[in-house]
Protein backbone atom coordinates (compact mmCIF):
# COMPACT_ATOMS: atom_id res chain seq x y z
CA UNK A 1 0.00 0.00 0.00
CA UNK A 2 1.00 3.46 -0.95
CA UNK A 3 2.32 6.01 2.08
CA UNK A 4 0.84 8.80 2.53
CA UNK A 5 2.49 11.81 0.62
CA UNK A 6 3.22 14.26 3.14
CA UNK A 7 2.19 17.19 2.10
CA UNK A 8 -0.96 19.38 2.30
CA UNK A 9 -3.77 18.37 -0.62
CA UNK A 10 -4.54 21.94 -0.58
CA UNK A 11 -2.16 25.32 -1.34
CA UNK A 12 -3.00 29.34 -1.49
CA UNK A 13 -0.19 31.21 -3.89
CA UNK A 14 2.02 28.11 -3.97
CA UNK A 15 2.48 27.68 -0.49
CA UNK A 16 0.75 24.47 1.49
CA UNK A 17 -2.35 25.33 3.65
CA UNK A 18 -1.36 23.90 7.13
CA UNK A 19 -2.07 20.21 7.42
CA UNK A 20 -1.91 17.32 10.25
CA UNK A 21 -0.34 14.84 8.92
CA UNK A 22 -0.78 10.83 9.36
CA UNK A 23 0.49 8.85 11.81
CA UNK A 24 1.57 6.58 9.51
CA UNK A 25 0.92 2.85 10.17
CA UNK A 26 -0.06 -0.56 8.15
CA UNK A 27 -3.48 -0.72 7.57
CA UNK A 28 -5.18 -3.10 5.19
CA UNK A 29 -8.27 -1.29 2.77
CA UNK A 30 -9.54 -4.38 1.44
CA UNK A 31 -10.15 -5.58 5.10
CA UNK A 32 -11.57 -2.42 6.34
CA UNK A 33 -14.33 -2.23 3.32
CA UNK A 34 -15.06 -5.73 3.59
CA UNK A 35 -15.59 -5.67 7.69
CA UNK A 36 -17.45 -2.42 7.39
CA UNK A 37 -18.99 -2.66 4.02
CA UNK A 38 -17.94 0.73 2.95
CA UNK A 39 -14.81 3.42 2.63
CA UNK A 40 -14.52 3.57 6.33
CA UNK A 41 -11.21 5.77 7.16
CA UNK A 42 -12.67 7.58 10.32
CA UNK A 43 -10.27 5.89 12.68
CA UNK A 44 -7.33 6.18 10.78
CA UNK A 45 -8.17 9.95 10.38
CA UNK A 46 -8.97 10.82 14.42
CA UNK A 47 -5.44 10.00 15.76
CA UNK A 48 -3.84 12.63 13.85
CA UNK A 49 -1.22 14.90 16.17
CA UNK A 50 -2.60 18.57 15.33
CA UNK A 51 -0.24 21.10 16.33
CA UNK A 52 -0.90 25.26 16.20
CA UNK A 53 1.19 24.98 13.31
CA UNK A 54 -0.96 22.55 11.57
CA UNK A 55 -4.14 24.59 12.07
CA UNK A 56 -5.70 27.36 9.48
CA UNK A 57 -5.89 30.55 10.70
CA UNK A 58 -9.39 30.64 9.66
CA UNK A 59 -10.31 34.00 12.25
CA UNK A 60 -7.95 36.16 9.17
CA UNK A 61 -10.33 35.00 6.24
CA UNK A 62 -11.57 38.13 4.97
CA UNK A 63 -15.00 36.85 3.70
CA UNK A 64 -17.67 34.90 4.56
CA UNK A 65 -17.56 31.19 5.27
CA UNK A 66 -19.68 28.04 4.38
CA UNK A 67 -19.70 25.29 6.30
CA UNK A 68 -20.65 21.90 5.07
CA UNK A 69 -20.49 18.59 7.12
CA UNK A 70 -22.13 15.29 6.97
CA UNK A 71 -23.12 13.21 10.31
CA UNK A 72 -22.37 10.07 8.77
CA UNK A 73 -19.21 10.98 7.34
CA UNK A 74 -16.99 7.69 7.39
CA UNK A 75 -13.60 9.31 5.89
CA UNK A 76 -12.83 12.21 8.04
CA UNK A 77 -14.71 13.85 11.45
CA UNK A 78 -16.59 16.80 9.09
CA UNK A 79 -19.00 17.39 11.61
CA UNK A 80 -16.82 17.82 14.17
CA UNK A 81 -14.69 19.57 12.52
CA UNK A 82 -16.76 22.48 11.81
CA UNK A 83 -18.35 22.92 15.24
CA UNK A 84 -14.11 23.44 15.72
CA UNK A 85 -14.05 26.16 13.00
CA UNK A 86 -17.13 27.49 14.35
CA UNK A 87 -16.00 28.02 17.78
CA UNK A 88 -12.82 29.62 16.69
CA UNK A 89 -14.41 31.99 14.56
CA UNK A 90 -17.12 32.93 17.41
CA UNK A 91 -13.84 33.56 20.19
CA UNK A 92 -11.96 35.55 18.06
CA UNK A 93 -15.40 38.04 16.77
CA UNK A 94 -15.17 37.09 13.26
CA UNK A 95 -16.87 40.07 11.23
CA UNK A 96 -17.96 37.98 8.67
CA UNK A 97 -21.33 35.74 8.25
CA UNK A 98 -20.56 32.37 8.48
CA UNK A 99 -23.36 29.05 8.19
CA UNK A 100 -22.73 25.47 9.06
CA UNK A 101 -25.08 23.26 7.39
CA UNK A 102 -25.02 20.04 9.02
CA UNK A 103 -26.26 17.08 6.83
CA UNK A 104 -28.00 14.32 8.92
CA UNK A 105 -27.72 11.22 6.58
CA UNK A 106 -24.83 12.51 3.99
CA UNK A 107 -21.82 11.45 4.83
CA UNK A 108 -18.54 12.15 2.77
CA UNK A 109 -19.41 12.75 -0.73
CA UNK A 110 -20.83 16.84 -0.45
CA UNK A 111 -21.93 16.17 -3.86
CA UNK A 112 -25.01 17.67 -5.58
CA UNK A 113 -24.71 14.96 -7.93
CA UNK A 114 -23.26 11.56 -7.35
CA UNK A 115 -21.92 9.05 -9.23
CA UNK A 116 -23.29 5.63 -8.68
CA UNK A 117 -19.50 4.65 -7.12
CA UNK A 118 -20.15 6.74 -4.08
CA UNK A 119 -23.29 4.87 -3.65
CA UNK A 120 -21.53 1.16 -3.67
CA UNK A 121 -18.65 3.00 -1.12
CA UNK A 122 -20.71 4.46 1.46
CA UNK A 123 -22.94 2.80 3.72
CA UNK A 124 -25.04 6.25 4.53
CA UNK A 125 -25.84 6.45 0.48
CA UNK A 126 -27.32 2.73 0.45
CA UNK A 127 -29.35 2.64 3.65
CA UNK A 128 -30.53 6.34 3.60
CA UNK A 129 -31.19 6.77 -0.44
CA UNK A 130 -34.02 8.77 -0.51
CA UNK A 131 -32.78 11.34 2.10
CA UNK A 132 -29.71 11.60 0.79
CA UNK A 133 -31.14 12.19 -2.59
CA UNK A 134 -33.67 15.17 -0.24
CA UNK A 135 -30.50 16.54 1.41
CA UNK A 136 -28.39 16.78 -2.00
CA UNK A 137 -31.59 19.02 -3.03
CA UNK A 138 -31.16 21.24 -0.36
CA UNK A 139 -27.35 21.42 -0.97
CA UNK A 140 -27.98 22.51 -4.25
CA UNK A 141 -30.78 25.09 -3.08
CA UNK A 142 -27.88 26.53 -0.13
CA UNK A 143 -25.06 26.80 -2.03
CA UNK A 144 -26.51 28.58 -4.83
CA UNK A 145 -28.73 30.76 -2.35
CA UNK A 146 -25.47 31.34 -0.07
CA UNK A 147 -23.21 32.17 -3.36
CA UNK A 148 -26.72 34.98 -4.68
CA UNK A 149 -26.59 36.87 -1.47
CA UNK A 150 -22.65 36.84 0.40
CA UNK A 151 -21.02 36.91 -3.36
CA UNK A 152 -22.83 40.32 -4.31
Amino acid sequence: MKKPSGTSCWSYQGKEIPFARYNYRSFNLPKIILKEKELHLISINKDKTVKNENIIPVERIKAPILLLSGKNDSVWPSYESCLYIEKRLKENSFGYPVKHIAFEYIGHEMLVSLSPIYKIAFKAERKYKTECKDERKRLAYELLNWVKNQWK
